[in-house]
């Protein structure tokens, strides 16, 4: 049972580099990275005291493996819902985006510029410098059109950051699941120095 749990454990710190490489600083991720470290926390207060190839005595089988089994059904079943909640939240985030995505091509195609930073800063792509043989209905017309075009690029950066407020939304609601699976974290067990160590 104790080889069970430092394995637990050293899968928390793979699950821990693997979900900072795919989510980053996502809402999602960061919550992810709570609930791994609240794990942690509690298959340490037993992984720290006794190790992993420590020989199973009386006293442990009779005053610790009920805790031990405990803890690591609970770990096991939070990790199976962290990944599933991961996976619903990326699976509505895509569809999200299909949207999103459309409109950005659209704005682009009509000449619009996109901040590649942002993907919600919509600034006019055109050239509206004047030539001097230009005439003053020509200039008139010109200045018409490029007032027509910074409207136009303010509602559309509008519309891209609603889609992308909603975006955001699902994924705080999501890393909010995720933390409350810390909420059942059972009782931790006996502290590292009441832990029964073999001899």
């Amino acid at each position: 049972m104790i080889k069970v749990l430092h394995g637990l454990h050293d899968k928390l710190a793979s699950l821990h580099v693997e979900i900072g490489r795919e989510l980053g600083q996502k809402p999602t991720g960061l919550a992810a990275h709570e609930l791994l470290d609240a794990l942690d926390a509690q298959l340490r207060t037993i992984t720290d005291a006794v190790p992993a190839h420590a020989p199973m005595t009386k006293s442990m089988l009779m005053n610790d493996s009920e805790d031990w089994i405990r803890l690591s059904v609970f770990v096991e079943t939070a990790l199976r819902d962290l990944g599933r909640l991961i996976q619903e939240c990326g699976n509505i985030v895509h569809e999200r985006k299909q949207p999103f995505l459309r409109l950005i091509r659209r704005i682009e195609s009509e000449g619009y510029e996109i901040d590649e930073t942002t993907f919600t800063q919509v600034s006019d792509g055109h050239d509206w410098s004047v030539d001097e043989l230009d005439s003053p209905e020509v200039r008139i017309q010109l200045d018409a059109e490029q007032i027509a075009r910074a409207e136009q690029a303010a509602q559309y950066q509008q519309r891209l950051e609603r889609i992308n407020e909603a975006i955001k939304a699902i994924e705080v609601d999501y890393a909010e699941r995720i933390r409350q699976l810390t909420k059942t974290m059972p009782t931790p067990p006996a502290s590292s120095g009441q832990i029964s160590t073999p001899e």
